[in-house]
């Protein structure tokens, strides 16, 4: 399945061109690349690339564990602070 859901998750990019696309899982990260065609450059915690005016961002699973509710709520808010200023 692998192979045709890269395939299928690389035409809704072209189609639509987002401004930001977050892929979910680290574990996953070899693919992520494989679809987004750079590597990622690894910033506070979390995987970021830019390729064809298409910022991309590699985050933890949201239910992976973090020690403390005050530290994964943290990790989300400035995720959603880097997607805000992403161009």
């Amino acid at each position: 399945m692998l192979p045709i859901r890269k395939a299928k998750l690389i035409s809704a990019i072209e189609e639509h061109q987002p401004r930001n696309v977050v892929f979910y899982s680290k574990q996953y990260l070899s693919h992520w690349q494989d679809i987004v065609g750079v590597c990622f450059d690894k910033t506070d915690g979390v995987h970021v690339a830019k390729s064809g005016g298409i910022s991309y961002f590699c985050t933890m699973h949201p239910t992976a564990q973090i020690r403390g509710h005050g530290q994964k709520k943290a990790y989300w808010e400035n995720n959603g602070a880097r997607l805000s200023l992403a161009k």
